[in-house]
């Protein structure tokens, strides 16, 4: 239970520095109706709650929020592995789980492969961990 709640929690972490690096890419628009599209999230504000903020700004804000959630998770995940409450691991390894899984569900839709397959590989060490000594 304690490596794969480990596996899962370094593949949280190793998923949010890939995610960091592809954040932190300029988006290169492969074609006019792409630069368009870019010019149009990035231009155009709009009252967000009492604040201007373009489509970018929320596309950002939000990749963001969710590299610093999967770092989090990885912390957490990690320095609750030292633990030697069984129920506690277990119970961090099905909390997990269930979050991996919504996340992977989210990415079956939305995301592009490789966050996909980084969430999904997140998902099976968490279940594993999660099924060990239940």
């Amino acid at each position: 239970m304690r490596k794969a709640l480990k596996a899962g929690s370094w593949l949280a972490i190793g998923t949010g520095i890939l995610h960091t690096f592809g954040h932190l890419q300029e988006p290169k628009p492969a074609t006019d109706q792409e630069r368009r599209m870019l010019e149009l999230m990035m231009g155009v504000e709009f009252d967000a709650g009492g604040v201007r903020r373009s489509m970018w700004d929320f596309f950002s804000g939000l990749s963001l929020s969710f590299t610093v959630l999967l770092l989090l998770m990885g912390i957490h995940g990690l320095r609750i592995a030292r633990s030697n409450d069984a129920d506690l691991l277990r119970d961090t390894a099905r909390t997990y789980a269930v979050t991996a899984a919504a996340v992977t569900g989210v990415g079956l839709i939305h995301f592009p492969t490789p966050a996909f397959v980084c969430t999904g590989l997140m998902l099976v060490a968490y279940v594993v961990a999660s099924l060990k000594n239940s």
